[in-house]
């Protein structure tokens, strides 16, 4: 019986030794663990908040803007985090304090490099107010405001009654809202079909009356946006049809039955 006691003494006594080697491994193990996790923990910290820092900002496709304003328009500069940032934020900053940028793509180069993919718009009219020019793109945003009459020598002018608000780096706004729309479909049905300098002059004082001016040779009667890409292919199958020393009024409102008044030169349908 005594050696029986004893017996069970001993394993219990083992077993109590067995738990505690068993605690001491699982506490050695949770302290390596936590080790490791502490040392990667304070590595990337000092990763992310020393060594990825914005060294070198470079940039390429730009044209209009210089590689200076592009970098003082940016909404981070060198030293700031690589990461530290939302790449949409910053294109959208950019893009509102440049309007000639229709994109910016922002790639990091580890460990300290910043490289900004500019793609720019061109403007594709203009509009005359208060005697200053204002460039607009081919969406119809206002991409700059000048004086400079050289600069729009090039370009059709938009002639309008309507409009209620034009703003550099803002879309143009017509008290009619819905001739920015129709603008937008003329705008770029005149780019696809006519070479640049061609079409002059384009009046949307009424969008239910559309004028256009060809060089200084054609007044366009358009009528309404309805048709507008056979309405302009028309037009220009007509005036191949005429002699370079013809001009005149070419009204192409129906496009079953176009016509051309030589010599008038008026609006007057």
């Amino acid at each position: 019986m005594a050696d029986r006691l004893k017996y069970k003494r001993k394993l219990v006594s083992n077993e109590i030794i067995r738990r505690q080697r068993d605690h001491k491994k699982l506490r050695r193990r949770v302290f390596y663990v936590s080790l490791v996790v502490f040392v990667n923990v304070v590595f990337f910290s000092l990763v992310f908040l020393v060594l990825l820092k914005i060294r070198n900002i470079t940039t390429e496709g730009n044209q209009r803007y210089s590689a200076e304003q592009i970098i003082e328009a940016l909404p981070v500069e060198k030293g700031d985090n690589m990461y530290n940032f939302f790449t949409a934020d910053v294109e959208n900053t950019v893009k509102s304090e440049l309007p000639y940028i229709t994109s910016l793509e922002i790639t990091r180069k580890l460990p300290s490099t910043l490289e900004l993919s500019v793609v720019e718009k061109n403007a594709s009219m203009y509009i005359e107010l208060n005697s200053e020019y204002f460039l607009l793109s081919e969406d119809l945003l206002v991409l700059e405001m000048t004086g400079n009459r050289e600069m729009v020598n090039q370009l059709p002018e938009l002639v309008s009654t309507n409009i209620k608000k034009c703003v550099v780096g803002k879309y143009i706004v017509f008290r009619d809202e819905a001739t920015l729309d129709v603008l937008k479909i003329l705008n770029k049905t005149i780019i696809s079909n006519f070479e640049s300098g061609r079409i002059t002059e384009v009046d949307v004082s009424s969008r239910f009356d559309i004028w256009l001016r060809y060089e200084n040779r054609f007044i366009i009667y358009l009528g309404d946006i309805q048709n507008c890409d056979l309405k302009i292919r028309f037009l220009g199958k007509i005036i191949d049809e005429l002699y370079e020393d013809q001009s005149g009024r070419i009204d192409v409102s129906n496009i079953a039955r176009g016509s051309f008044k030589e010599g008038v030169l008026e609006k007057t349908t």
